[in-house]
């Protein structure tokens, strides 16, 4: 058991726990870092670890797939960027 289905786990357990706001608190914080992780995949295999924590989580699953935003290549030729 690795800390990240921990994490999932953990995410599921305070999302109902009695004390609502503390939980709610919590959850959110194990939620950040399974996001923060889901940035962060690259590779197909690690996409699909990412999918299925949150699948464990019960929190929606992620669309894979390429990125939305492109990431913006620089203006200007190689002279005036120097």
């Amino acid at each position: 058991m690795n800390s990240l289905t921990q994490a999932g786990i953990n995410y599921r357990e305070y999302l109902d726990s009695p004390s609502q706001n503390a939980g709610q608190h919590l959850a959110n914080t194990y939620r950040n870092s399974i996001n923060s992780l889901k940035k962060r995949a690259h590779t197909t295999k690690q996409k699909q670890l990412v999918q299925s924590i949150e699948h464990v989580c019960g929190m929606f699953p992620s669309q894979g797939g390429r990125r939305t935003t492109r990431k913006r290549k620089t203006k200007g030729t190689r002279r005036s960027r120097r």
